[in-house]
C-alpha cells in the first residue's frame, strides 16, 4: 500500500471513529437525562451526566486516539522539528491528503508551521507550492499556515501562477 493510501485511510478510520464516539456520548447523555426526568437539573448533575457519558464513550475515545497516534507516526510528526528529510517527505505527502478528520487540520497547520524553519529539497518546495495553490482551491482550514510557508518559498513564477488561480476562483 502506497503512504498516501495508509495516510487516507487512517484519516478516514479517525473520522469514522470521532462519529462513533460522539454518537455514545450522545446517546450516553440522553439515556442518563431520560433516567434523571423531572429531576432538579443543576450545574452538578449536568457535570455528572457529562461524566457518566464519557465513561461510556471511553472505548471509542481510546481507539480515536490510537489511530490518531498511528497517524502521526506514519506521517512522521514527531520527527519534523529534527528536520529528517523522510519526515518532511511523509508530512508533505499528509498535506495532499484531502480527507477531513478529527485533529487533522491542526496537525496541519502545527507541521507547516514547523517547515516554516526547516532546510527544504528543490523536490519538497516544487510540492509544497502545488499544495499551496490546491488549498486555494479547497479553501481549507490550513490556508492561512501554508500563505505564511508561501512567503518564504513563493518565487515570482509560482506567484502569477497563483495570480491565475485566484482569478479562476474569484470570478466564478
Amino acid at each position: 500500500m502506497h503512504r498516501s493510501e495508509k495516510i487516507t485511510e487512517l484519516m478516514q478510520q479517525l473520522n469514522l471513529l470521532n462519529q462513533l464516539f460522539q454518537n455514545k456520548m450522545g446517546s450516553a447523555q440522553e439515556a442518563e437525562i431520560k433516567k434523571r426526568k423531572g429531576k432538579h437539573q443543576d450545574q452538578n448533575r449536568v457535570w455528572e451526566i457529562n461524566c457518566i457519558a464519557w465513561r461510556a464513550a471511553q472505548p471509542e475515545l481510546n481507539a480515536r486516539d490510537k489511530i490518531l497516534e498511528a497517524l502521526c507516526d506514519e506521517i512522521g510528526f514527531n520527527q519534523l522539528p529534527s528536520g529528517n528529510e523522510a519526515s518532511i517527505d511523509a508530512f508533505i505527502e499528509f498535506l495532499g491528503v484531502d480527507v477531513l478528520a478529527w485533529r487533522c487540520a491542526h496537525l496541519k497547520e502545527r507541521g507547516l508551521h514547523v517547515l516554516k524553519r526547516m532546510p527544504l529539497t528543490s523536490r519538497q518546495v516544487a510540492r509544497l507550492k502545488e499544495l499551496a495553490l490546491l488549498q486555494l482551491e479547497r479553501r481549507g482550514t490550513s490556508l492561512t499556515e501554508f500563505s505564511r510557508l508561501m512567503i518564504r518559498l513563493a518565487d515570482s513564477q509560482w506567484i502569477e501562477a497563483l495570480r491565475e488561480k485566484s482569478a479562476g476562483i474569484f470570478s466564478n
